[in-house]
């Protein structure tokens, strides 16, 4: 999928975010293979990630501070609270729907399974919601 290829298929998107009822949440396309997404667990970067803002991370005296710091004419609250699923723009037209669907298992498994990632929660709600055995076999069974 190419930047260009945004127009066809940010639709789609979209609807898969409303069917789940996933309407607060913003699709992004961008380089993830951009070294700030690569760590030890993900060498090759990533095809897709989910954020669910940077408040999630801080004190509540931490983000009055930071809303209080911000100008009037950045985005502040927004920021953090802002919820975005987003996809690597090397990604090929056939890895599209099970990338959303990947994302769209963590967002619905959402905190309940933090620092679970690929747990059996999260293998179960990607199967219920489509994806394909070949998208999560790799996660079954993990220690």
């Amino acid at each position: 999928m190419t930047f260009e290829d945004w127009e066809i298929y940010e639709p789609r998107a979209r609807a898969m975010l409303a069917h789940y009822g996933l309407i607060e949440w913003r699709v992004s396309v961008e380089n993830l293979r951009n070294p700030m997404y690569i760590s030890t667990e993900t060498p090759c970067g990533l095809w897709g990630a989910v954020d669910f803002g940077r408040a999630e991370h801080m004190t509540p005296e931490a983000i009055a501070a930071y809303i209080a710091a911000s100008k009037p004419s950045e985005a502040g609250e927004q920021y953090l609270y802002e919820k975005v699923l987003r996809l690597d723009h090397r990604l090929s037209h056939s890895q599209f729907r099970q990338t959303m669907l990947h994302e769209i298992a963590h967002i619905l498994v959402g905190k309940t399974s933090r620092g679970e990632g690929h747990g059996q929660m999260w293998v179960d709600t990607a199967i219920a919601i489509g994806c394909t055995a070949v998208e999560v076999l790799g996660y079954m069974n993990r220690p």
